[in-house]
């Protein structure tokens, strides 16, 4: 969650603030771009090399390798590819 207070990622992710957030998500719902299934495979592969290595803080990852987690973002993959 520490990306949520570091300026960069907020101005280049979510536009400037975390207010725009119901605006992205509903662009993502609505209007998902036609690469999602490449692009969720290449964050997939990222984060794999990141949680190898040990710089992702260990609270993060237990969510992130949660069952839930997973079930979730497997929704969002079969729905958009």
């Amino acid at each position: 969650m520490e990306n949520l207070k570091d300026e960069a990622y907020l101005r280049i992710v979510c536009g400037g603030s975390l207010s725009n957030l119901p605006y992205l998500f509903y662009e993502l719902e609505n209007n998902p771009p036609f690469d999602l299934g490449e692009q969720m495979e290449a964050y997939r592969k990222s984060a794999e090399m990141v949680f190898d290595s040990g710089r992702m803080p260990r609270s993060d990852v237990k969510i992130i390798r949660s069952k839930i987690f997973k079930a979730k973002v497997g929704v969002i993959e079969v729905y958009y590819t």
